[in-house]
């Protein structure tokens, strides 16, 4: 038969069973028809055939690991197995994994997954296979976790979001609520580190942050909104606060995280703190204050420096600033805390006397700065 005849007949074969069930159902038929016929159309088993794909190996086996990282078309071996029927969600994993370090090891990732298509080849999948709207999918993490940077490579990064919002109410009979809410941040986590890597940068990613918050604040707990979106919120902090200048966030989007705080992150919190003193349009050292004023100090004594030195740095920050608004009790009541449980890292090395011109030489310059700031509030 030739594809013009294959046609004829298809059209010949759709038109007869809308007018079957038309008759049967007069109401919905058409839409009931068309659904059904696209759902026949689009299934994995009448997908084009790669080159090569014969009758004889259409019952491929599931693609191991070992087997896509010899193979240098990870996209090939996902096409190749939809076609079959074999892909599963732990197959298709291992593709998409392979694939991202193709892209990453590119001189343009974002172009170079953009142009694999693999997400939209990946929802094609899930869309005819019924997966889509089940949801169920999402309690794959690890397989979410590869297919959210090939939809926000390719424009598609609001998609995971509405998941979330959607499925909700399907999840939540299948999973405790603990367990639904840091499924949804793993979730939105990823967004927002491939909007990122992948996307379209540091901005959208703070947008698209701020529009799944917005989903689900009407009809969730402060609590619940923390357990989501905390981990997202903090590392979009440090995301801004290690950023190009090129990439610094316009003071109206940066004036909304602030503002978002309030639902994601917990009271007298380090990211509101941060957040708050570096606003471009209206900085404010009240909420670092606070922030000091609750720390468990002790607690951070034995953790890693990583942990306590972004304390240290906003700290001095605010101590600046306080002392440059000519507030210097209070900036010298924020050194007295750092001089107490951080000697080392303002340049507090002998607590007896003032460190001299020749040893703050040896200081880095940052250590230098921190110096100067002790040794002007001691002078008051």
């Amino acid at each position: 038969m030739t594809p013009r005849e294959a046609q004829m007949l298809l059209k010949a074969l759709n038109a007869s069973f809308k007018d079957d069930i038309s008759e049967r159902h007069p109401t919905k038929g058409v839409i009931n028809a068309n659904a059904h016929v696209k759902s026949i159309l689009t299934s994995p088993l009448l997908v084009e055939r790669p080159a090569g794909m014969t009758a004889a190996n259409m019952t491929s086996p599931e693609p191991s690991s070992k087997s896509i990282t010899r193979q240098s078309g990870p996209m090939q071996i996902l096409q190749k197995h939809i076609s079959c029927g074999t892909i599963t969600l732990k197959s298709a994993t291992l593709c998409l994994k392979a694939l991202r370090k193709q892209c990453q090891a590119s001189p343009h990732p974002p172009t170079a997954m953009q142009h694999t298509k693999a997400g939209e080849t990946t929802l094609h999948w899930l869309w005819s296979s019924g997966q889509l709207t089940s949801f169920h999918f999402l309690k794959d993490l690890r397989f979410v976790q590869e297919l959210v940077p090939c939809l926000v490579a390719e424009g598609n990064a609001s998609l995971p979001n509405n998941w979330m919002a959607v499925g909700y109410e399907t999840l939540k009979k299948e999973l405790s609520m603990s367990s639904l809410n840091r499924l949804f941040g793993d979730i939105s986590l990823a967004i927002v580190k491939s909007e990122i890597k992948f996307g379209t940068g540091l901005a959208t990613a703070v947008t698209g942050f701020l529009s799944s918050l917005r989903q689900h604040q009407g009809d969730r707990s402060k609590r619940e909104l923390h357990s989501i979106y905390g981990r997202t919120g903090r590392s979009l902090v440090h995301a801004i606060e290690t950023a190009q200048a090129s990439a610094k966030l316009p003071p109206a989007t940066y004036t909304a995280l602030r503002t978002s705080a309030q639902a994601w992150s917990k009271p007298n919190s380090f990211s509101s703190a941060w957040l708050a003193l570096h606003d471009p349009t209206s900085s404010s050292v009240t909420e670092t204050v606070s922030y000091l004023e609750h720390l468990d100090f002790d607690a951070m004594k034995d953790a890693r420096e990583q942990r306590w030195r972004p304390t240290v740095d906003l700290s001095l920050r605010a101590a600046g600033i306080l002392l440059e608004q000519n507030r210097r009790s209070r900036a010298a009541a924020i050194m007295e805390v750092l001089k107490t449980r951080f000697p080392s890292h303002v340049g507090h090395r002998e607590p007896d006397s003032r460190p001299t011109a020749a040893k703050i030489e040896k200081y880095s310059m940052a250590e230098a700065m921190n110096v100067r700031l002790l040794q002007s509030l001691v002078a008051d």
